[in-house]
């Protein structure tokens, strides 16, 4: 279990990412192509490795692999596909919500930055890099509260409220340490299927995936009942 410590908040920087290796192709937009689904029909150059990059925003386009729809639109009609993109490494948490505290302990999930930060009153005491939903799936903004927990879950798409049921197509077991929010399933929990590069990119169908260590002490340290601020 972590103790709660100061960060040094000096360092904070703009959210950026960071093209891969060898770089990464720039699609723009025709008369063809609506501006809200970029494709990689036509080419408007490329990003150098490592050249950090600043995400206006996540826009929902064409596939380039299965079940990843997700493009990081860097400008006025330029975009670049998520997956070629790597979040730079953030050591120190996002500035606080302007609410302040919710609780004595409680949890901060900032969807620009893509990080989760446990709180306990206005110490940040655990930061961790999710990926939320993608477009078209978004988590759900406002304070929310874990309501229901379970250590061992199976998720099925099929369970999914209203139309959303048919959007979807999945069905994962032996998911640990789920801690739910929202009534029509967002939650905390272990993503133990997604490539461990690709955290800080929104891929999910609205919940805040962790990888293992990261949403195993979330599940040791927080509750029914802890309190969540999702914003971007």
């Amino acid at each position: 279990m972590w103790k709660p410590r100061k960060w040094d908040r000096s360092g904070l920087h703009p959210v950026r990412w960071y093209p891969l290796a060898g770089g990464g192709t720039l699609a723009s937009t025709t008369s063809t192509y609506a501006p809200t689904r970029p494709t990689r029909v036509r080419s408007s150059g490329t990003l150098a490795q490592g050249l950090p990059v600043v995400v206006e925003a996540w826009i929902d386009g064409e596939e380039v692999l299965n079940d990843q729809p997700g493009w990081a639109k860097l400008g006025d009609g330029v975009f670049i596909y998520g997956p070629l993109l790597r979040k730079a490494r953030i050591e120190t948490p996002p500035p606080i919500p302007s609410h302040g505290p919710l609780a004595n302990r409680w949890i901060d999930v900032n969807l620009t930055h893509q990080t989760v930060t446990a709180y306990e009153d206005d110490v940040p005491v655990y930061l961790a890099v999710t990926s939320s939903g993608r477009p078209g799936w978004e988590t759900h903004e406002g304070v929310h509260e874990i309501y229901w927990r379970k250590e061992v879950e199976t998720m099925d798409s099929a369970s999914l409220l209203g139309q959303d049921a048919s959007r979807a197509s999945y069905r994962i077991e032996n998911i640990r340490w789920t801690q739910y929010f929202t009534h029509d399933g967002q939650a905390i929990h272990e993503n133990f299927w997604r490539d461990a590069k690709l955290f800080g990119i929104p891929s999910s169908h609205g919940c805040l995936g962790l990888d293992a260590d990261d949403a195993r002490w979330f599940w040791e340290w927080a509750a029914r009942g802890t309190p969540l601020s999702v914003h971007s």
